[in-house]
């Protein structure tokens, strides 16, 4: 029996495997592709870096900083394509900046903010909607939250939880008339203003240095895991490689882990189907030229645009591009059933939009691009996801099985609260083995999300 076997090694089960080999903790770890990283992976492609999800720093989580890793700090503009009539821009976040609006729109704000004072909203919400309406008020929800949620999600936002995880800042008074701007880091797109990068090379740098710093002959690639014997203590691998365990670390997407239970119970599976998702199209274009816009990070809630944000890489690092050119990348939401998009409806429906935004002109020459599928991008909240949640992670954890980073765990998380979670199981583990007294060590780092 290996004791500790890890599968997944993107920046969750990275750090866990950090953590436990700085506790002196036996494991072995797999992973089904060629190398570490997961999501926060790069793809290199005549002269230009992709990476394979948009991925920021907020700040340093403490796990790096042994690593002496060369990171830029970014400080780069964030925009919002209101979902007006004709297309209008304001900086990020929106309630910052209330008095770029137009003067409608702004005493229609003036008469949400006086509703709330008069009649506070609700203690609780029934529904998602509800929860954005009561917060951000009826002007903004219909400029921006109902556009640009219900494109992310694919889902009616009336159908969400409550309690789905966000950050939502209501607006203000002062804010109408550009007075007290806070620059302090929210949701919305403010926390994507100030952030850090790497100098060189593409994001996966961080996952590459990470795993550098663990003993090879404990890191196993090209493993897929097949099943799941809690009975028997046991994984399977596709190249029929087998390990029996005391302690399971997963970080793969939630319904992948139940997929590969062998007999699982019938409440198992049907909680399960509480476990909602929607995915991404990405689209990667290299274009010949050098970026003419000066936004970093643009969201768009409009509706007569499919996609719901735009990222120029370049402006994070002029390394991911050729001298002259520039990088976009392009999100799409779309889920099997509700949905569906061909990639060729997907590269219409982009190419159309940047041109309607004035993103793209007719003469813009494409050099190169590269278009992948994220499966599992946005985990949704149904009304009976939290209740799912708690009986699976149970079952789990009574079997020596735990899970770990945004798929496992199956929340929003941004990149150092994945390996806070990674951290975080380690001690678990420690503290069940009776290596360590069963407390946690909490890294700082902000966990806005995006």
């Amino acid at each position: 029996m290996s004791g500790t076997v890890l599968v997944g090694l993107g920046v969750s089960g990275l750090a866990c495997a950090i953590e436990l080999q700085q506790n002196q903790h036996a494991f072995v770890a797999f992973e089904k592709e060629s190398g570490a990283g997961g999501l926060a992976r790069s793809e290199r492609m005549d002269g230009f870096i992709f990476d394979y999800g948009p991925h920021i720093l907020l700040n340093t989580p403490k796990i790096l900083e042994p690593l002496n890793l060369e990171l830029t700090q970014c400080l780069c503009e964030s925009t919002i394509f209101l979902n007006t009539e004709q297309v209008l821009s304001v900086p990020a976040p929106l309630q910052h900046y209330l008095h770029r609006l137009p003067i409608t729109q702004r005493l229609q704000v003036l008469v949400d903010i006086a509703q709330r004072n008069l009649t506070p909203p609700a203690s609780t919400s029934s529904h998602f909607q509800q929860h954005l309406l009561s917060q951000a008020g009826k002007t903004l929800f219909d400029l921006f939250f109902q556009g640009y949620e219900a494109k992310r999600l694919r889902y009616a936002l009336t159908e969400i939880d409550a309690s789905m995880p966000n950050r939502i800042q209501s607006p203000a008074l002062a804010q109408l008339f550009g007075v007290n701007i806070s620059h302090k880091q929210v949701a919305c797109g403010g926390h994507d203003t100030r952030f850090k990068y790497p100098s060189v090379g593409g994001i996966d740098t961080l996952p590459q240095a990470m795993a550098s710093t663990l003993p090879s002959a404990q890191l196993h690639f090209q493993h897929s895991l097949i099943e799941i014997d809690l009975q028997a203590k046991q994984v399977s691998f596709a190249n029929q490689r087998q390990e029996f365990f005391q302690h399971l670390v997963l970080s793969l997407p939630l319904p992948e882990i139940i997929l590969r239970l062998k007999n699982p119970p019938k409440a198992i599976l049907e909680a399960a189907q509480q476990l909602i998702y929607s995915s991404l199209y990405i689209l990667n274009l290299g274009i010949a030229h050098p970026a003419t816009q000066s936004w970093a990070i643009a969201r768009i809630p409009k509706r007569d645009v499919d996609f719901y944000r735009v990222s120029i890489p370049t402006h994070y690092s002029k390394v991911n591009a050729p001298d002259g050119f520039s990088c976009l990348t392009i999100e799409v939401a779309h889920h099997e059933q509700r949905y569906p998009l061909t990639e060729t409806e997907v590269r219409q429906r982009i190419y159309a939009g940047l041109k309607h935004l004035n993103i793209l002109q007719s003469s813009t020459e494409v050099a190169t691009e590269w278009l992948y599928n994220v499966r599992y991008a946005h985990i949704i909240y149904g009304h009976k996801t939290r209740a799912a949640l708690e009986l699976i992670f149970a079952y789990l954890k009574q079997h020596g099985v735990y899970s770990c980073g945004k798929y496992g765990e199956w929340r929003d998380m941004l990149m150092p609260h994945s390996m806070q979670s990674g951290i975080d199981t380690a001690q678990r583990i420690l503290a069940a083995s009776k290596y360590l007294a069963p407390t946690v060590k909490l890294y700082s780092f902000n966990i806005n999300m995006m």
